[in-house]
């Protein structure tokens, strides 16, 4: 069930401003109308943490950061794509610090950063205070080790903040609810990261939830699951703290406001903190907002909130940058290097179904467009469940399909393009037959007739003469980015074409006007069937890379593109066979069940196949591309935005960084069972790969730097490669330059010198990692940890 202020926020799409314009002090929250500064925000609220046990999680800090983030949709002055929510599992620190970044490398002078943080913290030995993210090792594991992931060190955010607010003039707002009553958090480690929190920072204004000696207390009572600071916080941003009513809250009358309704709500064992000018405003009052928060109407509860992380996969209009997310999620990142990589394929049918006279067939998607009895077109879409029918004013003889738009030619040489169901436009602009028509993801249309003439149309564009080829325009096909076209004609002469319309290559396939050709491999590529074979033409000079030949000879009668990688083929004997065009693999798939007569059309999950009365669907189980796949094409693809490219990098870097993470993980906790050699240089190779993306990135660069150390040390001592021991010690030597104040190099120094038979080495190095580890772990094998100290080295080496 959702809190009440995820859906009492929801009410205020139909308010259109928070506040009026003022002309007192403060940054904070000022009305839309005042442009000078910009808000970005970023958010981070855990609540479940991967390696905690039970009584260490929290329920309600993702409530509260869930809560906070919508508050700030609504705001007038708020662009929605400044606003960073992280929440769980995406709250991982390697996250957490690139979107920090992120944020403050977009922030200009006058801007105001917004950081929010709700969930567990804590300090080590030395008394350095930590916000702890989702990645964090639980105590029970041991000896984790908070200088390589798993939790934000409020120094290195204190100066981090210092030197970028320093250098480009903007304000900071810091909000932190860190010190959740836990298993974790203990009272002296509570004052500590508090003390730490309301130090004086430079151009930062601070609210911390509790005081000395207190925890952050969270519970239902609190608007139906919220942290009590949160929930008063927000209660107060809405108008209940205007404690003098001119409709101004000032920084002070929230501090007093959130010190007296918090001290109240939880027998005064929880007491909120602020710093900042307490005369500078925070935010001017909404009348709307003051009522709906009087109202406390708590029927609410049953609404519902947008789902967030992989669910905004579907809100993403680029197939593109939809792809990409997709891979990511599933972790598809990068192809294998050193690591054993098979790819499964199959294909189920399910049984056909009568439709009556179909006669085209196209699918997008998990959507399939069928045209049967002349001009009726029924739409399915599977994940949905449910069908549009409708009927088409004449009766179509070619049709495009492509992100819920369609286009059809008829007799007439009409062109009409569709909205769902709803026509777009129409225009009669071919002076002879339509021969080829092809919708793309961005619906445009692209047709050719019998003369060999190009036309694009669309919405919005009137029909346009591109270009012209010799002979009968047969197909068209376009690469994902819309920047290369490939035209055939009734003799197989294939024309590349660049988005100019200029020449690129030249090449040829089988010349049936009915065979279809594809671009595959980021646009590399162009697949198309050549008489026995299917060719595989690189697309910019023109010249055959490889013919695929079928087993057994057989001879290809129709392909259809799966994915960016994979082709399906259809055999004159009805046979099917998956084609892997990167790899260069041919995996049978079995027997069509409407033989090799009929019309097909598919995509990555689903295959349509129409005979003159029914449709037989299937079901495809072909891996996507990788995501590093994906991003080549969305750096190439000028439709969209530097944001969105600028995302796709930070997320592609920020996965490959935790991929090798779960391999460092293992060496840190000192585990029995630790990777192979050869998992150790495929995550190296993913490293340096993230590198790539980071370039002239110095900061980003030495987090990755500081891992790829730590694995190239460990590969030598895996390897026992003896010869090359002062490598590893200088590769862990680097990271104590970054992160002086870590344990874990110095165990794998003392690792090293154990082999070695440097024995007061040993345990000199140990004695140092002991000194360091934080307050809250308890190590148990952390690499030469126990047997050490009794000088038990052989049984040390084993462990």
């Amino acid at each position: 069930m959702k809190s009440f202020f995820l859906n009492l926020l929801l009410l205020f799409f139909s308010i259109t401003s928070f506040c009026q314009e003022t002309n007192t002090r403060g940054l904070v929250l000022q009305d839309g109308k005042n442009n000078q500064n910009t808000i970005k925000a970023l958010i981070i609220g855990v609540s479940r943490y991967a390696n905690y046990p039970e009584q260490s999680q929290l329920r309600y800090a993702d409530n509260d950061a869930e809560a906070f983030a919508e508050f700030l949709r609504q705001h007038t002055s708020i662009d929605n794509e400044n606003i960073h929510l992280l929440t769980n599992e995406k709250a991982f620190s390697i996250n957490v610090k690139t979107k920090l970044k992120q944020v403050f490398d977009s922030a200009e002078k006058d801007d105001l950063v917004i950081i929010y943080f709700a969930g567990h913290g804590d300090v080590d030995n030395d008394g350095e205070a930590y916000l702890i993210t989702n990645d964090a090792v639980a105590p029970e594991e041991g000896g984790h080790d908070w200088g390589i992931e798993g939790a934000i060190e409020i120094f290195r955010l204190q100066r981090k903040i210092l030197s970028s607010t320093t250098k480009k003039g903007f304000q900071v707002l810091l909000i932190t609810d860190a010190c959740r009553s836990g298993h974790i958090t203990k009272m002296d480690n509570s004052n500590a990261t508090i003390s730490a929190l309301m130090q004086d920072w430079n151009n930062t204004y601070k609210y911390v939830s509790c005081g000395p000696n207190q925890l952050s207390q969270e519970g239902s009572q609190w608007g139906g699951g919220h942290g009590a600071f949160t929930y008063y916080f927000l209660r107060g941003l809405m108008g209940e703290a205007d404690q003098s009513g001119d409709k101004k809250i000032l920084h002070g009358e929230l501090g007093v406001y959130l010190s007296g309704k918090v001290s109240m709500d939880t027998d005064f064992k929880q007491m909120p903190q602020y710093k900042g000018n307490a005369s500078d405003v925070l935010m001017n009052v909404d009348d709307k907002l003051l009522d709906l928060v009087k109202q406390d109407n708590y029927n609410l509860l049953s609404g519902t909130v947008a789902s967030r992380g992989t669910g905004e996969i579907s809100n993403i209009s680029s197939p593109i940058l939809k792809s990409f997310y997709e891979a990511i999620d599933s972790n598809r990142i990068l192809h294998p290097k050193y690591l054993p990589y098979t790819e499964n394929v199959n294909i189920n049918f399910f049984d056909g179904v009568p439709l009556g006279k179909v006669s085209q067939v196209s699918v997008d998607d998990d959507k399939i467009l069928v045209v049967k009895n002349g001009r009726t077109v029924e739409v399915f879409d599977h994940k949905k469940k449910d069908k549009l029918v409708f009927t088409l004013p004449s009766f179509p003889q070619l049709i495009g399909y492509s992100s819920n738009h369609f286009a059809y030619s008829d007799k007439s040489n009409t062109v009409r393009i569709y909205e769902g169901k709803k026509e777009l436009v129409s225009e009669n602009y071919h002076k002879t037959s339509i021969t080829a028509i092809k919708m793309t993801s961005r619906q445009k249309v692209y047709t050719g007739d019998t003369k060999g003439n190009i036309y694009t149309f669309s919405s919005t564009q009137k029909p346009a003469k591109e270009h012209r080829i010799k002979g009968e325009v047969t197909a068209i096909a376009l690469n994902d980015i819309e920047d290369r076209i490939a035209v055939k004609n009734e003799k197989g002469e294939v024309s590349i074409l660049d988005v100019n319309y200029n020449l690129i290559s030249s090449s040829k396939l089988s010349a049936s006007k009915t065979q279809s050709m594809f671009f595959m491999n980021n646009g590399n590529l162009l697949l198309g069937i050549n008489y026995a074979t299917v060719r595989s033409i690189h697309t910019s000079n023109g010249k055959t890379i490889k013919e695929f030949r079928l087993p057994n000879n057989e001879k290809p009668n129709k392909i259809i593109k799966l994915n960016d990688n994979y082709l399906l083929a259809l055999s004159e004997n009805a046979n099917l066979f998956f084609i892997n065009v990167v790899e260069g693999s041919i995996t049978p798939a079995g027997r069509h069940p409407l033989g090799k007569n009929f019309k097909w059309s598919g995509s990555q999950g689903v295959i349509s196949s129409i005979s003159t009365s029914s449709i037989v669907n299937a079901q495809i189980d072909v891996p996507i591309p990788f995501a590093s796949e994906w991003y080549d094409k969305i750096q190439k693809d000028n439709s969209l935005s530097e944001r969105e490219r600028s995302d796709a990098k930070n997320t592609l870097a920020v996965a490959l960084q935790y991929k090798a993470q779960k391999i460092i993980t293992p060496f840190v906790l000192g585990k029995t069972i630790t990777p192979s050699a050869i998992e150790i240089k495929e995550a190296i190779y993913e490293l340096n790969y993230a590198t790539k993306l980071y370039r002239g990135e110095t900061e980003l660069i030495e987090m990755i730097n500081v891992r790829r150390w730590f694995l190239q040390a460990y590969l030598i001592i895996v390897e026992n490669n003896v010869k090359d021991f002062p490598l590893a010690i200088s590769y862990l030597e680097k990271i104590l330059t970054v992160t002086p104040d870590v344990a874990y190099p110095y165990n794998g120094i003392a690792l090293i010198n154990q082999k070695l038979m440097k024995l007061d080495k040993t345990k000199e190095t140990v004695a140092k990692a002991e000194q360091i580890k934080p307050t809250w772990t308890e190590p148990k094998n952390t690499m030469v940890n126990t047997y050490l100290k009794e000088e038990n080295y052989k049984e040390a080496l084993n462990e």
